[in-house]
C-alpha cells in the first residue's frame, strides 16, 4: 500500500501526517536531547527534525518533505537493508548500533543510527521511522559519545594497522590508551592470526559481515569471545585497503551459545517471507545433523518446506500449530516426517509455536525436535500401554530464568543493604559475620538475665544448665563460620528462644527481653537467607541449566486438567466414600484420622491426586488379611503435616511386600504384580503404584512403602501378615484463609 502511494502526493502527505500523529509526541520526547533526532516518512523524506538533526543534514530550519534520508548515504543500499531488518523485528523495537557513512555536501561524516519502525496498525505497514543518531566522526562536536559507546569501534588499514579506535576497543583487549595500540596489526588482537585471511577473503568477496563470532586475545593473553561486524573500505582506485566495523564482547552469550549446541535437541527458528517461503533463521548443530548438514550456517536462509514428506503433510503440521496456538498453548509431541538431507526419510519428535508479528499475522515458528526414527515403534507401542503418561514437559530457558527471579524476590524481602555487594548481589560472608555478630550480642543479653537470681528460678538449675551450654555452642562459633554450620546454629537458637520464653517471667528489664528477642529473630532469619541463597545457586549452576534441557519427562493424561486449590480433608473424605462399598463389601472398616489437616490447602490437580488415593486406598483393602474372632478388619488412613510437607499414610494388614521387590523397587514397574498378590486370586493390572509414584512426582513430592512383619513373626516368613504402608508425601502451601 505505501509503496503504491510513492507516486500520489495527496495520499503521501496524509501518511506523513498520520506518521506525525503516531510518533510526533515520542519524537518530541527526543528532540530536547543533544544529538540529531529526526521523523521519516517511509520513503525518507524528513517530516520533523530537531536543531542537531538540521545542522547534521545541513538543512533548512522547516522540513519540507523534500529533503530524502537516502540522498545522504555513500551507501543507498544500507536504507533499503535497515527498513528490510526493521520489518522483521518485533513491532516497538529499536535497530540498535548500526554504523552508517554519509555525506553532507563535500563532508564525510560516519554516524552511529538508532531507529524505530512506526506502523499502520491497519495495514500492517511500516509508515515512517523514529530515528537518532549520534556523529563519531574524529574531531566531531559528540565525539565524546563515541568515546561512550558501550561496543569497540575500530578501523584497520593493510598498510597502516589500526589508524582509529574508540575507548571500548582498547580497554576490552587490556590496554590503557590508544597510543598502545595505533598501528598494530589486526592479527595482534585475535587468537588465531590464521582466520583473518579467510575473514578479508569473506569481506571482498561480500563486503560486509555481520556478528562473525572471533576468540580475542588480551594483552595479558587472557581470551574472550567478540561479536564482529565490518565492511570493507576501499580506495579511490576501487581497490580494497582495509577494514572498519564495531566489535561486541559476547563471552556470555557465548557460553549458553555452546551449551545450546551441546543439548542433544534440535532448537531452530523459522522466519516466513513475503513470498511465503520458510526460511532458516537460527539453529543449533543437532538440528544441522537432522537436516544433514555439517553445520548451521549450511542450512540457513534454506526453505525448510523442502525437506518435509510432502506439500501436504507439511500443511498438515501448518494446521496443527495454528489450532495449538489458537487454543493457547505450544504444540507438543507432534510427530514429524521429514527428509534428513541425505534422501532418508526419518521421524522427529516436535515441540513448536508459531511467532506473530504486527497485526498478529504469522511470521514465522519456533521450536524443538528429537529425532525418534530409531525407537519410534517401542514408543508407540508404549504410550498405547502408559496411556495415563502425560504430554511431555519441555523446560525452556526462561522458565529456569523466572524460578531465579522469584526466588530473588523472596530473598530481597528478607534482605537488607548490609548484606549485599556494590552490585546488589548477596554475600554469604556478609551474612555469617552478622550472624557472629548477633550472636555475641545475645550470648551477653541472656548473661546478664542470669545474673538476675529470681528470674534463673525460673527455669531451675537443669534449665540454667542447659541454656548455658547452649550458650556456650553459640559462642564457640568462630568468625568465617561454614554455611554447613548454620543448621547446628538455627537449632540452638530455637531452644534457646523456648528458654527465654521462660526466663522472661522472672523480674527482668522489658528493654533486656526485647533485646534479645531482636537478635533471636535476626539470627533465625540470616540463617533462613542464607538457606534461600544456596537455593538461588543451585538454580544458577550451569550444569542444571543444561540437564533441563536435556530432560523430557513423559507423562500421558486423558485430558488437560487446570490447577486448583485443593482442600486435603475433602480429598480424602472424598477417596473414602468411593471406596466405603467396595470396602464393605470386604469386610473392612475404613477408618480416617485426619485432624491435623483441617484446612489445610496444597495447589494441585485433583483428579490426579483422587487417582492415585484410589488406588492405594483400593490395594489396602484389597489385599487385608482377615482376623481370628471378632477383631475388626480395617485400613488406616491418617494425614500428618510438618513445617514444609504434608503427609497421607494408608496402612493395612495383610499381604506381605517382600524385602528384595523393595529394595529394586520392582512394585514401581509397569505391569509388576507382587509375588504375594496373586495368594486369594485377587485380580490386578500392576500400574496402580506405578501411577500413584509418578502422581506425587508430579506434585513434587514422593511416594515411599514400608512392609513389616506383625508382632511375633520373623522377617523372611511371607506367609504370616506383614503391616504395608503406604506415604505420599506432598509439600505445603500457605492455607487458604
Amino acid at each position: 500500500m505505501v509503496k503504491s502511494s510513492f507516486f500520489n502526493p495527496c495520499i503521501m502527505e496524509a501518511i506523513y501526517q498520520k506518521v506525525i500523529q503516531l510518533a510526533g509526541q515520542e519524537y518530541q520526547y527526543y528532540a530536547g536531547l543533544p544529538f540529531p533526532a529526526f521523523l521519516l516518512g517511509a520513503d525518507g523524506a524528513f517530516l520533523r527534525y530537531n536543531e542537531e538533526g538540521r545542522i547534521l543534514f545541513q538543512l533548512p530550519p522547516e522540513p519540507s518533505h523534500l529533503h530524502k534520508a537516502g540522498d545522504f548515504y555513500i551507501h543507498p543500499g544500507d536504507r533499503q537493508e535497515n527498513l528490510n531488518r526493521l520489518r522483521q523485528a518485533e513491532k516497538g523495537q529499536w535497530l540498535r548500533h548500526t554504523v552508517l557513512d554519509l555525506k553532507v555536501g563535500e563532508e564525510v561524516k560516519h554516524v552511529r543510527d538508532f531507529s524505530k519502525a512506526i506502523w499502520d496498525e491497519s495495514t500492517g505497514e511500516v509508515i515512517g521511522l523514529l530515528c537518532l543518531m549520534v556523529n563519531i566522526s574524529p574531531g566531531g562536536r559528540y565525539h565524546r559519545f563515541f568515546k561512550d559507546l558501550p561496543v569497540g569501534i575500530f578501523s584497520f588499514r593493510k598498510e597502516a594497522g589500526l589508524i582509529n579506535a574508540n575507548p571500548r576497543f582498547w580497554e576490552m583487549h587490556g590496554y590503557a590508551s590508544f597510543q598502545e595500540v595505533r598501528h598494530l596489526p589486526a592479527a595482534a588482537f585475535v587468537r588465531n592470526p590464521s582466520e583473518l585471511a579467510e575473514l578479508e577473503r569473506r569481506l571482498e568477496a561480500e563486503g560486509s559481515v555481520v556478528n562473525q563470532y572471533q576468540e580475542h586475545a588480551r594483552r595479558d593473553g587472557s581470551l574472550f569471545t567478540a561479536a564482529l561486524s565490518a565492511r570493507v573500505v576501499k580506495g579511490s582506485d576501487g581497490d580494497v585497503i582495509g577494514f572498519e566495523g564495531i566489535l561486541e564482547d559476547v563471552s556470555t552469550e557465548a557460553i549458553y551459545f555452546e551449551l545450546v549446541n551441546d543439548v542433544p535437541v534440535g532448537l531452530y527458528k523459522i522466519r516466513v517471507n513475503e513470498q511465503g517461503e520458510h526460511l532458516l533463521a537460527h539453529c543449533n548443530q543437532q538440528y544441522a545433523r537432522n537436516r544433514g548438514a555439517a553445520a548451521p550456517e549450511e542450512l540457513l536462509g534454506r526453505d525448510m518446506r523442502q525437506f518435509h514428506k510432502s506439500p501436504e503433510d507439511f500443511n498438515r503440521f501448518q494446521d496443527e500449530l495454528l489450532r495449538a496456538d489458537e487454543e493457547g498453548r505450544f504444540l507438543v509431541d507432534y510427530i514429524l516426517e521429514a527428509f534428513n538431507g541425505r534422501g532418508e526419510l526419518r521421524q522427529y519428535e516436535v515441540h513448536a509455536k508459531p511467532l506473530r508479528g504486527p497485526g498478529g499475522r504469522i511470521v514465522g515458528s519456533i521450536g524443538a525436535e528429537r529425532d525418534v526414527s530409531d525407537y519410534w515403534e517401542t514408543k508407540q507401542q508404549l504410550d498405547e500401554l502408559t496411556t495415563d503418561i502425560g504430554k511431555v514437559l519441555h523446560s525452556y530457558t526462561s522458565t529456569l530464568i523466572h524460578s531465579k527471579h522469584t526466588m530473588d524476590a523472596v530473598i530481597r524481602s528478607f534482605s537488607s543493604p548490609g548484606l549485599q555487594d556494590k552490585d546488589g548481589q548477596l554475600k554469604e560472608e556478609l551474612i555469617l559475620e552478622q550472624i557472629y555478630q548477633q550472636i555475641g550480642l545475645l550470648c551477653q543479653a541472656l548473661d546478664k538475665a542470669l545474673e538476675n537470681s529470681e528470674a534463673a528460678v525460673q527455669l531451675g538449675e537443669d534449665g540454667v544448665g542447659q541454656l548455658r551450654r547452649l550458650l556456650g555452642l553459640l559462642q564457640n562459633q568462630q568468625r568465617g563460620m561454614a554455611v554447613q554450620q548454620l543448621a547446628l546454629v538455627r537449632d540452638a537458637t530455637l531452644k534457646i528462644r523456648d528458654a527465654a520464653m521462660v526466663l522472661e517471667q522472672g523480674k527482668l528489664p522489658r528493654e533486656l527481653a526485647k533485646q534479645w528477642k531482636r537478635q533471636i529473630n535476626e539470627i533465625l532469619r540470616l540463617c533462613s537467607l542464607a538457606a534461600l541463597s544456596r537455593g538461588v545457586d543451585a538454580i544458577l549452576e550451569m550444569e542444571t541449566v543444561v540437564n533441563n534441557l536435556r530432560s523430557y519427562v513423559l507423562t500421558r493424561v486423558r485430558h488437560r486438567e487446570p490447577l486448583k486449590r485443593i482442600d486435603i480433608c475433602d480429598l480424602v473424605v472424598g477417596v473414602a466414600r468411593n471406596m466405603e462399598e467396595f470396602a464393605a463389601n470386604r469386610g473392612v472398616e475404613l477408618r480416617l484420622n485426619l485432624k491435623d489437616l483441617r484446612n489445610e490447602y496444597i495447589d494441585g490437580y485433583e483428579d490426579d491426586l483422587s487417582r492415585a488415593l484410589l488406588n492405594i486406598v483400593h490395594n489396602a483393602v484389597k489385599y487385608s488379611w482377615s482376623r481370628r474372632g471378632d477383631a475388626r478388619v480395617y485400613v488406616q488412613v491418617e494425614g500428618k503435616k510438618d513445617a514444609g510437607q504434608v503427609y497421607l499414610s494408608v496402612e493395612n494388614w495383610g499381604v506381605p511386600i517382600t524385602q528384595q521387590e523393595l529394595e529394586e523397587g520392582l512394585i514401581f514397574k509397569v505391569g509388576y504384580r507382587g509375588v504375594n498378590s496373586s495368594d486369594r486370586r485377587r485380580p490386578g493390572t500392576g500400574l496402580g503404584l506405578y501411577d500413584a509414584r509418578k502422581v506425587a512426582e508430579k506434585h513434587h513430592g514422593r511416594l515411599t512403602i514400608t512392609s513389616q512383619p506383625s508382632l511375633g513373626n520373623q522377617p523372611d516368613d511371607y506367609t504370616k501378615p506383614f503391616v504395608t504402608t503406604v506415604t505420599i508425601q506432598l509439600p505445603r502451601n500457605h492455607k487458604v484463609v
